[in-house]
Formats: C-alpha cells, structure tokens, sequence
C-alpha cells in the first residue's frame, strides 16, 4: 500500500494542509471541526489547538514517541475542553 497524502484521499477543498499551531503542522477538515496532526506533537502544539476549540482531534500514536505524560495530559486536557480526541 503506498501513502497518500490528506488531500488525495479526503478532497483538496475539505483539507487545508498549510496550518501550522505553535511550531505543529495539522491538516484542518471541514472548516476546523476535525484536525488531523500526522507529523509532530508537542505541548505548545496541544496547548494552542485546544485552544481553537475543534470537535475531534486524531493523532498518530507514534507521535508521543513513548511520552507517556503528554499523552495522557493530552487526553484528559482535550476530554475537559469537550474535544473528542483520538490516537490511532
């Protein structure tokens, strides 16, 4: 299976690639209701993208590389801020 870019498989209109929060690029979907992060984490990153106020936030797992406390104050940062945040 080769990788395809956000845009290929979700639509070049629904996705913007080019938003950068505090250093962390994300790819915002339907206006800023879903953000994907699939290239970097960090807690400025987290930080300012709750404060965006998205619905859903999906990050790639490996992105914590084993930081077992940003992702677990991430987790419980974005559930106080009614933000439906996922790992896969």
């Amino acid at each position: 299976m080769r990788y395809r870019e956000p845009e290929e498989v979700l639509g070049e209109k629904s996705t913007k690639r080019n938003n950068v929060v505090e250093g962390v690029q994300v790819y915002s979907i339907a206006d800023g209701e879903l953000v994907l992060m699939l290239e970097s984490v960090s807690q400025d990153g987290i930080d300012a993208l709750i404060a965006r106020k998205p619905r859903r936030v999906i990050c790639l797992d490996w992105l914590f590389a084993g930081d077992d406390q940003l992702k677990t104050n991430t987790v419980l940062r974005m559930k106080d801020a009614a933000i439906d945040f996922r790992t896969v």
